[in-house]
């Protein structure tokens, strides 16, 4: 039964049903009853036969009114009236603050039986107030609206659904919607329908303004695909609403296009006015393009939000590998190191662009114009945690080519593991526990507190430090608190990150009045620690706490620990002063935070102090690489013995199923391993490091081959010359659409298309494309934020070449800046809809808000379990009635005995004969013991006598 049915059936009789149907059974049940009486109750009297069947007849009555779900129906007048307030950026300040007054004064009209809630939205839903009773001050019991978080979007449909869930159900229910019916996502008509089905009313209040004064981007168009060194249009639309001048500034990847910063002046006039701007490209990969129109007179524009406009093209052309290189050290030393790769590739006509790890742009856009990235020799330290991210993206999400090659710094050595980039490669730069491997064992001493959100660096460091170990390292804390000097993560193996990571965010540092016991604390820990062979301590600190003893100092030298001081804003000269003389003396060094923002490199510092104690990951040792698969890509033409090499950093393979592992060493650790990782390709070649360990290599003739070929093998993904890829904005929504050909304009059906789209935050969505006609697929995604988007998928199947196909589609701003005024006939659908629906005038109307002109709502409490209980008491009687015999005349017989006996005993004679029968009980017991005991002992029964003769009339008396 609908809701509806119910409420109907509650104003002629008090109960009602779940589930109606099931009360069809109780005729036939009846009579299922009666004609099975016929045999099993023959031998009972009428009376008893008669009883037994009514009383069966009830316990299936109330059995199957429990399986119907019976409710006993309740009506009420109560009203409760619920405001849904927009606080979305298109509707100004003004109508806000006349929202606000219309919810305080309307609200003030209600009764004491009667509920107010208030629920305001943007793109979420903010529940201000669940639906109570007027307080002193009326039915608000808030003083104002929560600040909106993403007003940039309206989400109106959402807010509808979360107030219809606030509403009681023993009430009436009116909501009171406030709106200027601009939504972005989301479909309102459907909630007002299942509103309307639920006979919630709903009063429609229009929020409505008009925007004269106004300029906006209609679009920024530019070719979805384009070749290198092509000059393409970039068409612009702008809609002004009068004549307006001004100027427009085009970015080219972030650069101005005009070099003066004058930009384009422009004379707009009233509707749409066109704009092409013609531009070169000369690079591959995403170029992203924004302009921005910057009105003469201010007054001229009122929402500046809709004056920009994106725009995407991918540029195909010649195959470019970017080549980083340490940041550091001696640029001669580091260009010996690097120019044998790097003359090798160009040997083989693949373009090679050098960066230093330090200054390279490691935007996943950016990275997207190279085909691949060699990453030699490179720490971890020389990124930060959002550019490993980008890197691991760059692979996995847009289908990037990634190798890395080894060296000192490189790497578990290069601290390395546990990145996001480690997630990317072919082997874990972690190591088992059956290698015989020396362990590490660093200890941090933590003195941060005085900083600016101390603890909160205090973990982070931490967490960086502990990432780049193994399982197989040491690692501990030391800290000072209110209970003094402790161990506030003992020095132990790091083989449970994840408990040692919850001891970390634990933490609650104090003020260290001095550096000596927590680094006595330090050593002593670190002496006991044997199979330890590095050993390394990382301190940081203001510089405010006295000095260690210069014979502690000369301990850790003893035991050849290394102790790395951090200072972090310091008071003065002395206490930097402090800090490096215990790195110099310890064998350590010195770090120096001291502006503001530059505690931002505490954690990379640390990275790179923690990499001290992964050095044993390096074997130094001569060896032949040893060949283990003959069908890689990679050594493809690659015969005879290859040259030997003196050193490798230490990993771990992944599983043989996921990897190829053509080369590895004496020992059988990984030398050359490569595999596919999402989109993209990894190869990881361990060894390297050309001037120390791979000497003989430069020379070698199968050098450049090989190396030519691992970049091709990254590279070669296959292209989408066939495919014409179409990408659209529609509302919160983009769309890609593929029409796949093959070389003779045939259709290809069938294929297997899926990827990812890389949103402007960086977060990547999977996508799946279906086919939706022949050689059509299709494919949504959900676009929540202004910026580009990146779309790139893998497409495989039938007879042709898997291709990567990239593209992307640009989000200018929110739909929430294109209205120029209230969305009228949403606001009129939303009134006619409803159910008792009202469309008032707006803000200042004042139709009553609850005035009680709707039908009183029936409530409906389950009666089903007492119906149980009753079912079971009776049918115990029903047991009783055919189990036990009963003669009504017998009863009646003993019944009159009773009665009369009870009569009797109470009545003035019947108290008499009863002391009569004693006196002459005991006359006759003294009569007796006097004959037969003699006259001593008849006094003594005369006693007795009297003290029976005076219970009888006590007892008579009762």
């Amino acid at each position: 039964m609908t809701a509806h049915s119910l409420d109907m059936l509650a104003w002629y009789f008090p109960m009602s049903f779940e589930r109606a149907s099931t009360l069809w059974l109780l005729p036939p049940a009846f009579a299922l009853v009666f004609w099975l009486s016929r045999r099993s109750l023959a031998g009972l009297s009428p009376g008893r036969w008669w009883a037994a069947n009514i009383t069966r007849c009830v316990v299936l009555l109330l059995l199957l009114l429990a399986m119907a779900g019976a409710q006993w129906n309740r009506r009420h007048d109560a009203l409760s009236v619920i405001y849904v307030v927009d606080q979305s950026r298109s509707i100004p300040e003004k109508l806000k603050q006349d929202s606000w007054m219309f919810v305080r004064e309307t609200s003030r009209d209600i009764r004491p039986e009667d509920r107010t809630g208030l629920l305001s939205f943007d793109a979420d839903s903010y529940i201000e107030q669940l639906p109570q009773k007027p307080g002193p001050d009326g039915g608000l019991h808030v003083d104002r609206l929560s600040p909106p978080l993403r007003a940039d979007r309206t989400d109106l449909a959402q807010a509808m659904r979360m107030a219809m869930a606030m509403f009681p159900q023993d009430t009436a229910k009116r909501m009171v919607v406030l709106t200027d019916a601009n939504q972005t996502q989301g479909d309102v008509l459907t909630e007002i329908r299942t509103a309307a089905a639920n006979n919630i009313a709903v009063d429609v209040v229009p929020l409505r303004y008009k925007h004269r004064n106004e300029v906006m981007f209609e679009k920024l168009q530019a070719p979805a695909y384009a070749h290198l060194h092509d000059q393409i249009p970039l068409k612009l639309l702008l809609r002004s609403e009068r004549p307006t001048t001004g100027r427009i500034m085009l970015y080219h990847d972030g650069v101005p296009v005009d070099p003066t910063g004058k930009g384009h002046r422009v004379e707009l006039q009233p509707g749409v006015n066109p704009l092409t701007i013609r531009l070169a490209l000369h690079h591959t990969g995403a170029h992203k393009f924004e302009a921005r129109f910057e009105p003469d007179d201010p007054t001229a524009d009122e929402i500046v939000q809709n004056n920009v406009a994106r725009a995407f093209t991918n540029v195909e052309g010649e195959a470019t590998v970017l080549y980083l290189h340490h940041p550091g050290g001696d640029e001669s030393h580091r260009l010996e190191d690097d120019q044998p790769l790097i003359a090798a590739l160009e040997s083989e006509r693949i373009r090679v662009v050098t960066a230093s790890a330090a200054e390279a742009d490691m935007d996943p856009a950016r990275l997207q114009q190279y085909s691949a990235v060699i990453l030699a020799n490179v720490p971890a330290d020389a990124f930060n945690e959002t550019q490993h991210r980008s890197l691991a993206s760059y692979v996995r999400d847009l289908g990037g080519g990634l190798i890395m090659v080894g060296g000192d710094d490189s790497y578990g050595a290069g601290g390395w593991q546990g990145s996001a980039v480690e997630d990317v490669m072919p082997v874990r730069f972690d190591v088992d526990e059956t290698k015989q491997i020396p362990r590490g064992a660093l200890v941090v001493i933590m003195h941060a507190c005085e900083m600016p959100q101390g603890n909160m660096w205090t973990t982070e460091t931490c967490l960086a430090a502990l990432k780049t170990l193994s399982r197989l390292d040491y690692f501990g804390v030391v800290d000072w608190t209110a209970r003094g000097y402790d161990w506030a993560i003992p020095l132990r193996l790091a083989d449970d990150k994840k408990g040692v990571e919850r001891q970390i965010r634990k933490m609650q540092s104090s003020d260290m009045p001095d550096y000596h016991q927590p680094m006595d604390i330090a050593l002593t820990g670190l002496k006991a620690r044997t199979d330890a062979s590095q050993k390394h301590v990382i301190m940081i600190s203001d510089g405010d706490a006295s000095a260690p003893s210069p014979a502690l100092l000369n301990k850790y030298r003893g035991a050849k620990v290394t102790v790395s001081t951090v200072s972090v804003f310091p008071h003065g000269n002395r206490e930097i002063a402090t800090l490096k003389d215990i790195a110099h003396r310890t064998g350590g060094k010195y770090h120096a935070i001291a502006n503001s923002g530059d505690e931002k490199k505490l954690p990379q510092i640390f990275i790179k102090e923690a990499k001290i104690v992964r050095r044993p990951l390096i074997r130094e040792a001569q060896f032949q690489p040893k060949r283990r698969s003959a069908l890689s890509e990679i050594l493809d033409g690659i015969t005879g013995d290859l040259p030997t090499l003196n050193g490798y950093v230490v990993t771990t393979p992944r599983s043989p199923a996921e990897i190829d592992l053509p080369l590895v060493s004496d020992k059988g650790d990984p030398i050359l391993a490569h595999w596919q990782r999402g989109l993209g390709r990894t190869v990881a070649f361990t060894s390297g490091w050309w001037t120390h360990w791979g000497g003989d290599w430069p020379s070698w003739p199968g050098y450049s081959k090989l190396w030519a070929q691992a970049v091709r093998w990254c590279m070669s993904q296959g292209s989408a010359a066939n495919f014409e890829v179409m990408t659209r904005i529609e509302g919160d929504v983009g769309k890609v659409v593929i029409e796949a050909l093959n070389k003779e304009t045939a259709y290809l059906n069938f294929l297997q298309i899926q990827g990812n789209v890389l949103g402007p935050d960086g977060r990547a969505r999977s996508i799946q494309l279906e086919q939706t006609g022949p050689g059509r697929y299709e494919a949504d995604f959900p676009v929540s934020d202004s910026g580009t988007y990146l779309v790139n998928v893998h497409a495989a199947g039938g007879d042709e070449k898997p291709a990567l196909i990239r593209t992307g589609v640009s989000v200018s701003y929110s739909q929430e800046f294109r209205q120029l005024g209230a969305n009228e006939t949403l606001l009129r659908q939303m009134a006619d809809l409803a159910a008792f629906g009202r469309l008032l005038e707006g803000p200042t109307d004042q139709t009553p808000i609850f005035e009680h002109n709707l039908p009183e709502t029936v409530s409906h409490q389950p009666i089903w379990h007492m119906l149980l209980a009753l079912t079971v008491a009776l049918f115990l009687i029903d047991v009783a009635v055919r189990r036990i015999a009963v003669d009504p005349r017998a009863v009646a017989r003993r019944m009159r005995g009773f009665i009369a006996d009870l009569a009797g005993r109470f009545a003035p004679g019947r108290q008499a004969e009863v002391v009569l029968g004693d006196l002459k009980v005991a006359r006759e017991k003294v009569r007796a013991e006097k004959t037969a005991a003699g006259e001593g002992t008849a006094l003594a029964a005369a006693r007795e006598a009297r003290e029976t003769v005076a219970a009888g009339i006590d007892r008579g008396r009762k």
